[in-house]
């Protein structure tokens, strides 16, 4: 993955740099999968990219633990990430919309 790398810099950033405008001139949102650190996560966000996936924000999970994950968060109006790594670590949950939670949009207001 460009993401495991993207802190060695040079050409991995450079191609997530890439892909990131292509998507952004083609108005197509970026998610950025495969972040696993703090680092990465500040990385792609620099990059441009809308979105992430990874283990900093969730182990894999089967149908019924996403079931359930969603159905808490919907019920508790919050996900237990941040929606921008500025965020990340100043407090445990963040109150979203439900309408963002139940149709899994994008997190960013």
């Amino acid at each position: 993955s460009f993401i495991d790398l993207i802190n060695l810099g040079g050409q991995h950033v450079e191609i997530v740099r890439t892909i990131a405008t292509l998507a952004q001139n083609l108005q197509l949102s970026v998610i950025a999968e495969g972040v696993e650190t703090e680092e990465q996560l500040h990385y792609v966000e620099a990059l441009g990219c809308e979105q992430v996936q990874g283990y900093l924000l969730s182990k894999p999970l089967d149908r019924v633990a996403a079931e359930a994950f969603v159905a808490s968060s919907v019920s508790n109006h919050h996900l237990p990430i941040p929606h921008t790594s500025r965020q990340l670590g100043k407090a445990s949950h963040y109150n979203y919309p439900s309408a963002v939670v139940a149709a899994g949009s994008s997190l960013n207001s």
